[in-house]
């Protein structure tokens, strides 16, 4: 199958590159398979850099708006005044 942007990293770093342990930060990356239980929501604080993944434009414009602060497109619960 094909790699993704993740993967490609991961392999670039383990096999090419031979960087042991690989570094991990929680405020680079903010994803599923990392120490960040609600990274679907994007709002981890202001300090993190990228959340991961996203597989529709949908989802990426939610987790935009939730981490600049904003409504998600979604988000049917406010009224305008």
């Amino acid at each position: 199958g094909q790699w993704g942007e993740d993967m490609f990293m991961d392999q670039c770093l383990d096999k090419v590159l031979e960087v042991k342990p690989r570094p991990t930060d929680s405020n680079l990356m903010c994803e599923a398979h990392c120490d960040c239980a609600a990274w679907y929501w994007c709002n981890e604080g202001d300090d993190v850099v990228s959340y991961h993944p996203f597989k529709s434009i949908e989802s990426y414009k939610n987790c935009l708006s939730n981490a600049i602060g904003g409504s998600s497109s979604e988000d049917t619960s406010a009224t305008s005044e």
